[in-house]
């Protein structure tokens, strides 16, 4: 089958500006595998991908070809470079993608427009809450390569979640699986901001997720609960590859064995295989698991036979309790670093001004505010200045070298054309980035 030249333009883009975005080292970012957890597929899609890539063209189309050479030397080289470097929100998609030189991380979400994800035909058993805030840090790009059989899928990274030794739940259909519409992302091209109102089976929050050059801060507020369960939210679950390390209170690292639940401090700090983690709150408790797990691929993907397979699992995860009443949580991701960079960081450089059901706000070390407001809101900057912000939505806020501010704006919800708000005494009108 031929392709005109429009047509073939139209698929090479959806490579370059669609799946190059989500492979890593070869894989693919598990949260763009569908409903299809086979064995090794996160290898199998990222090799059919480049397959496709160095068809696509025949050979004729010096930009098709190209595209290729750039998508193969990012995953199949001996010592893979990555070049493409940015953050990306898939507005279509509740998705988000953020690449850095040597390393990547993604969100996945769910809206009243978006279903997510699907169960079907004996396809993601467990899968039910793979769309509520799934995040996957990689650097290598084996983190979670075949662990699915290992996941406890209700403490996928990133999602909040009830804690229970029940089945997982199966919903099958197009009906939306999470009933909120405040859910997206704001993306100057290489930082972002992405959130999502969570409200399903009676369960409610607010999550954000800052991405940057060297960090992803999380926050979660407002997380409340209808049911006597506990209520989680999960850091980190993926293969144990490395020692997992506690920072003591004397500031020397400790190896973690078995179980390890921290409840009287208000920071925590661990590292793990090129990642560290800080969490910190007011009330702050949090379990460190390692352990072996062993599970079955027919639980995940009934076409597999019912045989066992076993691996060492490392787990961090936020506990809220029972029936949780406004919950909140704040905790940084440091992919590519050490210990001794995870135990030097300053969290104090990062402001957290608001971390509510209605309003997150953060100010960064450099100056820069991102905010989600699901309300018109006023607050404070660091210098004092004023900014009222009078639509609904995420902004980034940002000083300019003039003494100024910049602002972007984007409405998750899809209700608001246009964004007002002021700046001390300057008044912008926004339209939407996406």
């Amino acid at each position: 089958m031929a392709f005109s030249d429009e047509q073939l333009e139209i698929l090479r883009q959806l490579i370059d500006k669609g799946y190059r975005w989500i492979l890593w080292k070869g894989q693919m970012d598990i949260s763009a595998l569908g409903r299809q957890f086979f064995r090794e597929g996160q290898t199998h899609k990222g090799l059919s991908t480049a397959f496709a890539a160095t068809e696509l063209g025949g050979g004729m189309s010096e930009s098709c070809n190209s595209t290729a050479r750039a998508l193969c030397n990012e995953n199949f080289q001996l010592h893979s470079r990555n070049d493409l470097i940015g953050n990306k929100h898939f507005f279509c998609s509740n998705y988000t993608v953020h690449r850095r030189p040597t390393w990547m991380a993604t969100v996945k979400m769910a809206s009243n427009k978006v279903i997510g994800t699907e169960t079907l035909n004996g396809d993601n058993m467990k899968g039910f809450y793979s769309a509520d805030g799934a995040t996957y840090v990689y650097t290598d790009g084996h983190e979670y390569l075949d662990i699915f059989p290992l996941w406890d899928w209700r403490k996928l990274p990133g999602v909040t979640a009830f804690e229970s030794d029940a089945p997982i739940p199966v919903v099958k259909g197009n009906r939306p699986r999470n009933n909120a519409d405040f859910v997206g992302g704001l993306s100057d091209g290489q930082q972002g901001m992405t959130v999502m109102d969570l409200n399903r089976a009676g369960l409610q929050g607010r999550k954000a997720w800052i991405f940057t050059d060297n960090y992803i801060l999380c926050l979660g507020a407002g997380i409340e609960a209808d049911s006597t369960l506990a209520v989680t939210t999960a850091i980190e679950q993926c293969y144990k590859r490395d020692n997992l390390y506690f920072l003591s209170p004397d500031g020397n690292w400790q190896v973690l064995t078995g179980s390890d639940t921290q409840n009287q401090t208000s920071e925590v700090r661990y590292f793990h295989h090129h990642t560290g983690y800080i969490a910190w709150n007011e009330k702050l408790n949090v379990t460190a698991t390692t352990e072996k797990r062993t599970g079955q691929w027919h639980d995940i993907m009934q076409m597999y036979p019912r045989e066992n397979v076993s691996g060492e699992v490392i787990q961090l995860c936020l506990n809220h309790g029972t029936a949780p009443k406004n919950a909140s949580y704040q905790y940084l991701i440091l992919p590519d670093s050490d210990r001794r960079q995870t135990a030097l960081f300053d969290r104090h450089s990062i402001r957290v001004l608001h971390n509510d059901r209605s309003l997150q706000a953060v100010v960064l070390e450099n100056g820069t505010c991102w905010m989600a407001t699901s309300r018109p809101a006023t607050l404070k900057l660091p210098d004092k200045t004023i900014v009222e912000v009078l639509t609904p939505g995420i902004y980034k806020i940002a000083p300019s070298k003039n003494g100024n501010y910049t602002a972007l704006w984007t409405s998750p919800s899809r209700q608001h054309p246009q964004a007002e708000l002021h700046i001390g005494k300057k008044q912008l009108i926004l339209t939407d980035t996406y």
